[in-house]
């Protein structure tokens, strides 16, 4: 067992990376641009990272009665090195939490989708990048939500 972590950690110091089980969140953290690395700032903050938008559409189905509605976007994110979809999750989550913590920052975040009440986001991963779903109940949240991320590409 010692034996196999001693290559690893050789293996490791010949790659420059950090061995299994060692990596730190924090030099992780100081690798990324800002924008995915401090919650006090939003991660649609930097639009050079967004590769494109997409209107999110939900299918509701009552009987025999199809549907299709707004819901929100998808906004897709190109691959960063050291990001994640878990990390990128985790950022978002905590940038929601610091944005609800301080009633003002609506208005100072007023490009943000995350900004928006009733907005759920959830991160998966894409074949050159990240996938956001923004999603909402409320369709002229849905709208908003939209609009806001349809900004973040067109500037």
């Amino acid at each position: 067992m010692i034996c196999r972590a001693l290559v690893f950690a050789v293996i490791a110091a010949v790659l420059g990376v950090s061995s299994p089980g060692h990596a730190s969140s924090s030099h992780l953290a100081e690798e990324l641009p800002a924008a995915f690395s401090d919650p006090r700032f939003s991660p649609f903050a930097y639009r050079e990272h967004i590769e494109s938008v997409a209107p999110l559409r939900r299918v509701d189905t009552t009987g025999k009665t199809t549907t299709t509605r707004l819901a929100g976007a998808v906004v897709k994110f190109r691959a960063l090195p050291g990001l994640t979809a878990e990390w990128l999750q985790r950022l978002i989550n905590e940038h929601r939490a610091m944005m609800a913590s301080m009633p003002d920052s609506g208005q100072a975040m007023a490009f943000c989708p995350l900004a928006l009440s009733g907005v759920s986001a959830w991160v998966s991963p894409a074949r050159d990048g990240f996938v956001v779903n923004l999603q909402t109940n409320d369709k002229d949240t849905a709208r908003e939500v939209l609009r806001r991320a349809r900004a973040l590409v067109e500037r």
